[in-house]
């Protein structure tokens, strides 16, 4: 007879709900108000580590990071305390941090231990059942609740905020996380149902935390993505004046400035997101989304130089996977400056780093499309395909293959064959600028005109998008010919 494998979860969960320590009195309150439990003795800790909390989910993740930091440093046992400062900083040492923390946390309360195993958890498959036994053991906790929707993904974490926002109804914070996953984070063509109810979800986050900077970045947020960008850089002048204020709201700014034609605007922005920055992804994003305004001004040599020296900096803080990160957004802009030798080397070196399988040949195809490098993009596009094959089916990842193989085909040369497939390459900005390309490979001087005049005056990319500068970039080269 076969025997049945019972997931992790399904074990560690019943054992610590049984096993876990609780202090008589603190069980009792906690119980009865229907949220989550420290087992601290500790006041200060704990009230230091709710602050935090209070402060990461409404978006003021700096002076969040230093309240974790604080709690930590008065009670260095405190798993929770532990989980939330290795998921602010993140980097090599996550991982452990993370562990220390699940056994930490499994000396206090149920639902403390619950909750520190869902964060170690992550996005593996065990996650969702931990995240909903914490939730199972603190009901009317609003922090924990928002946490488990914001580790789901696609619409059943809109729908679980959604949830959330009805049951606690005066939670700024999951107003404000409603409306930002309404809203794309690239694409603003949402539908008028989902604009309708992010709007109403961010203006309730201001009605309710009027004098916070989150609750402002998020109004800011979904104007900007429904394209009213001078209301939102009116609430993003609000966001940026307050005490604390939040990284999101200076690189939001940065975009519209870049939608604007406002390179040097971005740069101090994003100067200041860079300052405030202490996780170690997102510091890449930063200094990569810096890196670009050169290029939007035709700078190439300056963005090259800023983008290497995001890579070292990653290098030398122990930051192998982030580095491999940058460097393939270095490789992506050599190629559209037309330097496959370095473009090539960059690659090497992201893939020697240990970048994801799906990143480098996503970013491989791109570099090797821009390149003509044909049979290097086929190969790439055949790894692609395989990763892709035990991908869930949506209308994105058949969008990601027809514009992965559009792409491709434009570096074997192909261009009306490559035309077809990019047409159905939905929004992302590479399929636009690969239709560029094409036409220019046609000769059609009236197409590469209108297309380009079309990818110029689009405004639904992010700032760290690499199709954006390079566009800007080439039209600035093709007009000096």
């Amino acid at each position: 007879m076969r025997r049945r494998l019972i997931p992790l979860a399904a074990i560690l969960v019943p054992a610590i709900c049984a096993g876990a320590r609780l202090s008589a009195q603190v069980q009792q309150g906690g119980a009865a108000r229907g949220t989550l439990v420290i087992a601290d003795p500790r006041a200060t800790a704990i009230t230091e580590y709710q602050a935090a909390l209070d402060a990461y989910q409404a978006w003021s993740w700096t002076e969040g990071y230093a309240r974790a930091q604080r709690a930590l440093a008065l009670d260095s046992s405190f798993g929770l305390a532990r989980a939330l400062v290795a998921r602010y900083r993140g980097g090599p040492n996550g991982e452990g941090e993370r562990n220390r923390a699940a056994v930490d946390a499994a000396r206090g309360s149920a639902a403390e231990a619950v909750t520190a195993l869902a964060i170690r958890a992550g996005a593996g498959a065990g996650a969702p059942t931990l995240w909903d036994a914490a939730v199972a053991l603190a009901p009317n906790d609003p922090r924990l609740a928002l946490d488990r929707a914001l580790a789901l993904a696609g619409r059943a974490r809109v729908d679980a905020l959604r949830e959330t926002a009805k049951k606690f109804a005066d939670h700024a914070a999951t107003k404000q996380w409603l409306g930002y996953y309404l809203t794309p984070n690239v694409d603003p063509g949402a539908n008028s149902a989902d604009a309708a109810e992010a709007m109403a979800a961010v203006q309730d986050a201001v009605r309710l935390a009027a004098n916070t900077s989150g609750s402002h970045t998020a109004m800011a947020h979904v104007l900007a993505r429904l394209g009213r960008e001078d209301e939102a850089l009116r609430h993003l002048q609000a966001a940026t004046s307050m005490t604390p204020t939040n990284e999101y709201a200076f690189r939001l700014r940065a975009e519209i400035h870049l939608h604007q034609g406002k390179p040097a605007d971005a740069r101090v922005s994003m100067d200041s997101a860079i300052i405030l920055a202490d996780n170690i992804s997102q510091l890449e994003l930063y200094r990569t989304q810096r890196a670009l305004t050169f290029l939007h001004e035709g700078n190439l040599p300056a963005t090259v130089a800023a983008m290497e020296e995001n890579a070292r900096s990653l290098e030398i803080m122990g930051a192998p996977v982030t580095a491999a990160s940058a460097r393939l957004y270095l490789a992506m802009v050599l190629a559209g400056g037309n330097n496959a030798k370095a473009a090539n080397e960059q690659v090497a070196l992201a893939r020697r780093l240990g970048a994801g399988a799906v990143l480098l040949t996503d970013n491989s195809i791109i570099v090797y499309s821009l390149t003509r490098q044909g049979p290097a993009a086929r190969q790439a596009l055949n790894e692609y395909l395989r990763l892709a094959h035990g991908a869930a089916p949506s209308e994105a990842l058949q969008q990601n293959i027809h514009r992965m193989t559009g792409l491709t085909l434009l570096g074997e040369g192909k261009p009306t064959e490559a035309i077809a497939e990019l047409k159905q390459g939905g929004p992302n900005s590479y399929s636009q600028l690969g239709l560029i390309e094409a036409y220019v490979q046609l000769g059609d001087k009236k197409q590469v005109d209108a297309e380009r005049a079309t990818f110029l005056a689009r405004k639904d990319y992010v700032g760290n998008s690499t199709a954006a500068a390079i566009g800007r970039y080439r039209s600035m080269m093709a007009a000096k010919k």
